[in-house]
């Protein structure tokens, strides 16, 4: 227990001594990106729809499902810039207080990091890209060592759902051109089957069966 306890102030006094750095960050709401990721296909049907059968109806609901796409979007992301400071046990950036028992999973790549948390997740880039090895061991000093991410899906069945999206949209076409209304279902499911396989096996996954988040 003791050894335990000289190693955390050991940190402590690590992350003491750590500059502040000046970083950009972006706040994400999941829960509203998720809402908004299942809003786009109806989006996408119902233009289809009002394109396919010159429906005023679908046409107008595709005009207010486009307003609360858009919403969702912009309201989806929060943006400030500040100073991140390690303290002990935590790490500030300006209001935004992150400590291991609410943020303790991060990821980093290129030049930034992805925190992760229940409901949204924080992303934090430095000003100058000579800081970022600075930001990656102040993060590192009070959270551990980041997760590491693989694809779900494999690089196979990524292409072949890309290729099962790509021939329904010429089908698509196909049946517009040539006014051929099943041709055009068919090329809607494919598209629509294909874009939400190739989103599922692409998604980000944690090497660590214990640490199973998605990006």
């Amino acid at each position: 227990m003791r050894a335990k306890q000289g190693a955390g102030a050991g940190a402590h006094a690590h992350s003491d001594l750590l500059p502040p750095i000046d970083v950009r960050v972006t706040q994400v709401n999941r829960e509203r990106l998720r809402l908004l990721q299942a809003l786009v296909p109806m989006a996408a049907l119902l233009a289809a729809l009002a394109r396919g059968f010159d429906s005023l109806l679908a046409l107008a609901l595709l005009a207010l499902l486009a307003g609360v796409c858009a919403w969702l979007f912009i309201s989806s992301y929060a943006r400030s810039s500040g100073q991140a400071r390690a303290l002990p046990g935590q790490i500030r950036l300006d209001r935004i207080k992150i400590r291991p028992g609410e943020f303790g999973q991060w990821r980093w790549y290129g030049r930034r990091a992805v925190i992760f948390e229940l409901s949204c997740n924080v992303r934090v880039a430095p000003h100058s890209t000579a800081d970022a090895e600075a930001l990656r061991a102040m993060l590192q000093s009070v959270l551990g060592d980041p997760l590491r991410f693989r694809p779900r899906g494999s690089a196979a069945l990524r292409r072949l759902a890309a290729a099962t999206g790509i021939s329904g949209a010429v089908l698509m076409y196909l049946a517009f051109k040539f006014e051929i209304k099943p041709l055009w279902l068919v090329g809607i499911l494919m598209v629509f089957g294909g874009t939400a396989v190739l989103g599922a096996f692409s998604q980000s996954v944690a090497d660590s069966p214990n640490n199973g988040r998605r990006e």
